[in-house]
């Protein structure tokens, strides 16, 4: 636990910048494998309370993950503003750290266990590729797509490989950015788009301010570019704390230019991916990664994983009510995630009460202008914003004219009725003669 001050005079860009350095900082493995900073001296923050300060938290991500952090976050945190008071905790008295036999005895104890475990897994990951394969085959017989093709779809394997700037490796030096989203137009947007959810609409703003990015840097637009996402879900207390390890592949299609477009085409891939997912388990990922040696799922995920993706992307739904710590109401809250070789753009949201926060974190050379990518990040949602907003005003305005223009067809042919009424012969007397009135006295 350590204590710090601001560059002077702070502003959200020295805090970025001060955060980002302590990203960089690798832990200790002779420690425990967490640090906390508390940063002071940031009244000169836009929109912060003068007086309030700044809490950094950072874990090992072997044994931490995104919905991890968010119930570490609820656990130092309380609902009320008057801080509370905890009686001492009684003393614990811990192990010593293992010698060295004891470590081979251990390992060598858990071989029999592991290998069965290990066989297990692959029995399964088999027997669910097999149906992957039968499905494959099913849809080359109904699609006339090619069995390879139909089964690495719904791997979701990339078809061309596409490499971006993200895609090399990652440098020491790190930089931190963070933008906030209101929740309410979050939502607006995904009722738009029907069946949508909220990580669909965040992956599009994604999406088109990474389209956005690279025509800034003069890059081309590849459609193949994708996003790892990692699987979303609730922080419920009670859950299982660690590194849950489930991800897919979901294209961004940065090559659309419409939001709309690319938000229904990023809701389409991902229903796909969850129907996949249903077929070859949620847990089989992990338990492989669990069984394999570490040597071996570490080169794998070091040839493969940046073929896979090029960026990750994550949403982890928060608390919807307000949070204190030691009497301070919690304001603002950004998750920051990980770079690696390979993937070194990495975009993490958290939604806390009406807002939902992103923080992005990338190497120091494949983005040195991270506020050029925010303010990116803010005109790719305010684009899908106005998209809605004008599609909206045109249904409005067709749904306006729609009763006028059904009165006024029930007018004229009212008129029209009346008018063939007025010219329909009187009874009695011939065609060629017509009622009129300077007649009626001549008739009569």
């Amino acid at each position: 636990m350590n204590t710090t001050f601001a560059i002077s005079p702070c502003y959200w860009r020295q805090l970025s910048i001060q955060v980002a350095r302590l990203h960089s900082q690798a832990l200790d493995r002779a420690k425990p494998l967490w640090q906390a900073y508390v940063i002071e001296g940031i009244d000169n923050v836009e929109g912060v309370v003068p007086g309030s300060f700044a809490v950094y938290i950072k874990f090992h991500h072997a044994a931490v993950d995104g919905d991890s952090s968010a119930q570490i976050l609820r656990a130092l945190h309380s609902l009320i503003s008057v801080p509370e008071h905890y009686s001492p905790l009684k003393p614990t008295i811990v192990e010593a750290p293992p010698t060295a036999i004891e470590l081979y005895t251990r390992s060598l104890g858990n071989v029999v266990p592991r290998t069965v475990r290990l066989w297990q897994a692959v029995t399964t990951a088999a027997l669910k590729v097999t149906s992957l394969a039968t499905e494959a085959l099913y849809k080359r017989t109904t699609s006339g797509f090619t069995w390879k093709d139909s089964f690495f779809d719904q791997l979701a394997w990339p078809a061309h490989e596409s490499k971006t700037r993200f895609a090399g490796p990652v440098s020491s030096r790190r930089i931190v950015e963070g933008v906030g989203f209101d929740m309410a137009s979050i939502h607006k947007v995904r009722k738009w788009a029907g069946g949508a959810t909220i990580n669909d609409v965040f992956l599009a703003i994604v999406g088109g301010a990474v389209r956005r990015y690279l025509a800034i840097c003069g890059e081309p637009v590849q459609a193949a570019t994708s996003v790892g996402v990692a699987g979303p879900r609730d922080i419920l207390p009670g859950g299982d704390l660690g590194n849950s390890l489930h991800h897919s592949r979901i294209p961004l299609h940065i090559e659309m230019e419409s939001g709309l477009a690319r938000l229904d085409a990023i809701r389409t891939a991902a229903a796909e991916r969850r129907q996949t997912a249903d077929v070859i388990g949620r847990g089989l990922l992990q338990e492989l990664a669990d069984e394999i040696p570490t040597r071996i799922t570490t080169s794998l995920v070091h040839k493969w994983v940046g073929e896979y993706v090029n960026i990750m992307a994550s949403n982890v739904r928060g608390p919807d009510v307000r949070l204190y710590l030691a009497g301070a109401r919690l304001s603002r809250y950004y998750p920051i995630g990980a770079v690696k070789d390979g993937v070194g753009l990495n975009i993490t949201g958290f939604s806390y009460c009406d807002s939902l926060w992103a923080t992005v974190v990338s190497c120091r050379k494949m983005m040195p202008d991270p506020e050029i990518f925010s303010r990116c990040l803010r005109e790719s949602f305010e684009s899908l914003c106005a998209e809605v907003d004008t599609r909206e005003a045109s249904q409005a305005t067709m749904a306006d004219h729609a009763p006028r223009r059904r009165n006024s067809d029930r007018l004229s042919a009212a008129t029209t009725n009346r008018s063939m009424a007025r010219k329909r012969p009187v009874k009695g007397v011939p065609p060629a003669v017509t009622l009129l009135p300077e007649h009626k006295g001549q008739l009569q």
